[in-house]
């Protein structure tokens, strides 16, 4: 579980003290800001039941971070609690949209960022850097593949609930947009750098992308299928299979965006072997 912070100097302390009390000379963010930051996910039951967010994620991955008490920085989780500040505010009060919407069938839970009643349309609202937009745009079949399913997920929810659903919409953010960024990359469309090239197209603050639809069927076989091996892990406490490559982005993400690769017996190898050479 999430249990600790990660200060600057790679030092951990425990949450609760760190709320306390802060060990450095002046605290990195407000104590709000923190409480929030250190929210954890309730602990794996026999009764729990697993968000689509934890089904998309790679099963090693979720295990070790039920299982082990680990460190995040705060600087790490900013962007997470900005991201939920805005889906709280993007159409609030406003009796069309069903907003933060919690749901859950048989086999799984989620909730939803804005469903609208009047469009029958369903958004999820998504903060991600510039590089990882034009990822998006480029192929949103492979770079936006989690997000397909998790909107084809809550949807299926929303229509077992009785709510259509005749279009889904990823909505992307550029949480690292800068005016003056755009503003050089508009004027140099059509242009060439000084190696011969084409400058790459300007990044816009945000995009719309409509997601298609996927079977019903293939939706509940996969997820019943990712709930049922976790739940089987937590209960025989069996680790479950290393991550593909391509859940680790062939290694980039066990090496810097993996809070529990301390805990993983692949990656500790790894290491160990870097040593060695």
């Amino acid at each position: 579980m999430f249990t600790k912070f990660l200060c600057p100097d790679n030092l951990s302390v425990p949450i609760s003290d760190c709320l306390k009390q802060c060990v450095k000379s002046a605290r990195c963010f407000p104590i709000p800001i923190l409480k929030r930051m250190g929210q954890t996910r309730p602990a794996w039951t026999p009764a729990y039941k697993w968000s689509v967010t934890e089904l998309l994620q790679p099963m090693r991955y979720l295990y070790l971070q039920k299982t082990q008490d680990y460190a995040e920085a705060p600087q790490d989780l900013l962007f997470k609690i900005l991201g939920s500040a805005y889906h709280y505010f993007v159409n609030k009060d406003d009796p069309d949209y069903l907003q933060e919407y919690h749901l859950e069938n048989e086999f799984y839970r989620g909730t939803i960022d804005a469903y609208s009643i009047s469009e029958r349309g369903l958004y999820d609202y998504k903060f991600v850097q510039r590089y990882k937009a034009r990822m998006l745009t480029q192929d949103l079949e492979k770079e936006g593949k989690d997000y397909i399913w998790q909107l084809n997920a809550y949807r299926l929810l929303l229509e077992e609930k009785g709510y259509p659903v005749d279009k889904m919409v990823l909505v992307i953010v550029c949480r690292d947009h800068r005016g003056y960024e755009y503003k050089a990359e508009l004027e140099n469309v059509g242009k060439k750098t000084k190696a011969g090239k084409p400058y790459a197209l300007p990044i816009d603050p945000c995009y719309q992308f409509c997601i298609p639809k996927i079977g019903d069927e293939s939706i509940r076989s996969i997820l019943r299928q990712q709930a049922n091996e976790l739940s089987l892990a937590f209960q025989t406490q069996i680790l479950p299979p290393k991550c593909s490559d391509e859940e680790t982005w062939t290694g980039k993400r066990c090496e810097s965006y993996c809070p529990v690769n301390l805990f993983c017996p692949d990656w500790i190898k790894f290491q160990k072997e870097a040593k060695n050479e």
